[in-house]
């Protein structure tokens, strides 16, 4: 087994724990856990595509990064950005 196989099939382990070990579900497990393993190597893969020569990130946007990313906690408080969640 490869080392591909072995992260997909601790995965699959995993989603089995997680849905309280339910019988006969082997191969739908398989395939969720397959389904997300691809999806984030195309995520890394298109992230590493975009650094280019520079290491800079190009074009790249992560849209699980919250826009407010990179402002100063001062921006926030002056309601610029939106406030702050107490």
């Amino acid at each position: 087994m490869n080392d591909r196989d072995e992260r997909i099939r601790q995965r699959a382990y995993q989603i089995w724990e997680e849905e309280g070990r339910p019988d006969g579900q082997e191969t739908r497990h398989w395939e969720e856990a397959s389904r997300q393993f691809s999806s984030e190597e195309e995520t890394r893969d298109s992230f590493t595509e975009t650094e280019g020569s520079t290491g800079a990130l190009g074009g790249y946007e992560d849209s699980r990064v919250p826009k407010t990313a990179g402002t100063s906690p001062s921006k926030h408080r002056r309601g610029r950005v939106g406030p702050i969640q107490k």
